[in-house]
């Protein structure tokens, strides 16, 4: 019975580090090959997204990144270009894109005896597949080309971490728009739930003071608050909000987002007949604002979802491993947040 046990623990070990190895994009033997002249280790490789919106994606096509390390073995400086490198998909060769806004693209140079260099190479793969990655100097004719196998199903855990800006911005969507629990908003953002409500609940109370031009004390934060807490649930299950991550350029993501809000439009001329009792004389100001923010609660559950979406492109921030974060005071933000409720 001992042996039995010690034998299913080792199958065991031996099916955690197997999953561990192919879930992890980190060099391996096979990873690492040279020739008489140079030696070319990649030491990880991953999948990410383009730099910029202009470059558009086919459906599972995604952007392949190899960062890898070259060194001289000759004893004569070695002519560097990332030209010198192809990537293949079975026999097909990939395109490889320029990426400007990277920190660490390996930049054509020479480099001397016994020195190294370190960058990435970014191509257009299809994810999960495998790829081969080619060097060949042709200037050196004396050497073969260099070649490096590399597996694309172990790096699909990359893959999945490139969505975590959209869940983010849905996190902070859930939190602030909606009023509702989001179990997974501090793994996604690394921000304190309470904190950034009580930011944006200033914020639109400030926004709301200065739209409505409410300057004194004839209503109080707390009334004004009372008023978007109320509204909240229609706004949560009459909208409709679609996010997709456009682009990743180092620390900074940028995220598409389609919102379908409430049309409230239809209570401007409600608010109207408000106004002219005050300057009819038959209200005070007092009366006014709280009339109007009563009318607001009341009525806005019976308002209808705007007839088209509209489209934004909120930035986020890198905040740690595979979190992200908003800018409250940054102009497309706001753009965002208030696009739930559409008043013109």
């Amino acid at each position: 019975m001992v042996k039995k046990i010690s034998v299913l623990f080792v199958i065991s070990l031996m099916v955690i580090f197997s999953a561990a190895c192919q879930s992890s994009g980190k060099t391996t033997a096979s990873e690492k090959q040279s020739s008489n002249t140079v030696e070319i280790k990649v030491n990880n490789y991953e999948y990410t997204l383009p730099d910029d919106t202009s470059t558009t994606l086919r459906d599972n096509e995604i952007v392949l990144k190899v960062n890898l390390t070259i060194t001289n073995k000759d004893n004569k400086p070695l002519s560097l270009s990332s030209s010198h490198f192809t990537l293949y998909q079975g026999d097909s060769q990939v395109s490889e894109l320029d990426f400007y806004s990277s920190k660490d693209k390996l930049k054509s140079n020479s480099l001397n005896s016994g020195k190294s260099v370190t960058g990435s190479l970014y191509y257009l793969v299809d994810k999960g597949e495998k790829y081969q990655l080619v060097y060949e100097n042709r200037i050196n004719k004396n050497n073969d080309p260099i070649e490096i196998d590399l597996d694309g199903k172990k790096i699909l855990d990359t893959a999945e971490k490139l969505d975590n800006p959209a869940k983010a911005l849905n996190a902070y969507t859930d939190v602030i728009v909606f009023g509702e629990e989001n179990k997974q908003f501090p793994e996604l953002t690394g921000d304190n739930k309470a904190d950034i409500v009580n930011k944006y609940n200033e914020m639109f109370i400030k926004d709301f003071r200065r739209s409505a031009s409410i300057y004194g004390n004839e209503v109080s934060d707390e009334d004004i608050l009372n008023m978007y807490k109320s509204i909240q649930n229609t706004v949560k299950n009459k909208t409709k909000v679609e996010t997709s991550v456009k682009a990743i350029k180092n620390d900074e993501a940028e995220v598409a987002a389609k919102v379908t809000g409430i049309d409230a439009s239809e209570l401007e001329e409600k608010l109207a007949d408000i106004s002219k009792e005050f300057y009819k004389g038959n209200i005070t100001k007092k009366e006014l604002y709280k009339k109007s923010l009563k009318l607001y609660a009341s009525e806005f559950d019976k308002l209808p979802p705007a007839s088209s979406p509209t489209e934004f492109e909120v930035k986020m921030k890198r905040n740690g491993e595979g979190q992200w974060k908003i800018d409250l005071n940054d102009f497309k933000t706001k753009e965002y947040m208030s696009s739930f409720i559409i008043t013109e």
